[in-house]
């Protein structure tokens, strides 16, 4: 990492440098049409040190004493981020990410972002009722779905009966006005595909009741992505406040890992950070041996 010019000392910012190292392994995208680079099979390492990987300089001004801030968007997959030991190595948020809306205290963006962009695609319907803790399902068609491709089961339905049926033994209620739609995610590996039939490699977490409608989905990922071995640092406020501003829900946010598969993050310390990690749209994703400290925030 020092070959790129990365500072160790935490006087100067190693922004560029990271970013240009990421350039090479084909794991940052200028623009849209760059490709991804799913098999980096690299280990980006950070010798002991400090790394500042964002700060006052990196936030651009737009009038009103107020800013914009970017995360450094990392797409790809088969690599890790190590650092030396917790106690040994930081990335450090020297100044806040500034929220693209203010007024929506959540928006600012995280320093490191490692996601797939694309989202996912429906293949078929499920057509049959499989219970909890079964393997498969039966569709209407399965596409070009075959064994070791990781999809994704999904229900979206607003039928009052099936929100009254997820509330039971309770009722909606006064201004209970959320909850109008029920939402389920469930990401399998496929173990075969026979016919209609496809068999997963672990079982239903839910109960897959065909009239809500269920349907099979195609999932783009990134897999074998690993954060280990370091420490992210931030400057959260003094005293936090829940939802009293932006600076004390999200300022300070330092990793996001995106639609990502058979990935992990361990033995790594938060210290004064608004939110530790976000594990989001992803399967079979570890984090253990994790520690949060210094100054609150608003989550893990």
């Amino acid at each position: 990492m020092l070959d790129y010019g990365l500072d160790p000392t935490g006087e100067t910012s190693s922004r560029k440098a990271f970013i240009a190292l990421l350039k090479t392994l084909k794991l940052y995208r200028e623009v849209s049409s760059d490709p991804a680079n799913p098999t980096a099979n690299a280990i980006i390492y950070f010798p002991e040190g400090k790394y500042v990987l964002h700060n006052e300089e990196d936030n651009t001004p737009v009038g009103d004493g107020t800013y914009t801030s970017s995360d450094i968007i990392i797409q790809g997959g088969n690599f890790v981020i190590k650092g030396a030991g917790r106690d040994k190595t930081q990335l450090i948020m020297d100044s806040e990410n500034w929220p693209s809306n203010p007024a929506n205290m959540w928006t600012s963006p995280m320093m490191l972002n490692i996601k797939h962009n694309s989202g996912t695609t429906k293949i078929s319907e499920v057509t049959a009722d499989s219970p909890a803790g079964s393997f498969s399902v039966e569709v209407g068609g399965t596409g070009s779905v075959k064994a070791g491709d990781w999809v994704l089961l999904k229900l979206e339905d607003s039928s009052p009966e099936l929100v009254a049926q997820e509330l039971a033994p309770y009722e909606v209620e006064g201004n209970m006005e959320d909850i109008n739609t029920i939402h389920i995610e469930d990401y399998h590996q496929v173990k075969s595909v026979s016919g209609n039939t496809v068999t997963f490699y672990e079982p239903l977490l839910y109960a897959v009741e065909a009239k809500w409608n269920w349907t099979l989905n195609q999932y783009k990922y990134y897999e074998n992505v690993g954060v280990e071995d370091l420490m992210f640092v931030g400057h959260a406020k003094d005293h936090f406040g829940h939802h009293l501003d932006w600076r004390d829900d999200g300022a300070y946010k330092p990793l996001n890992m995106m639609r990502l598969t058979n990935s992990w993050i361990r033995r790594v310390d938060f210290e004064s950070v608004s939110e530790a990690v976000s594990i989001v749209s992803s399967a079979n994703c570890s984090a253990y041996d994790i520690r949060i400290t210094g100054k609150r925030g608003h989550s893990a």
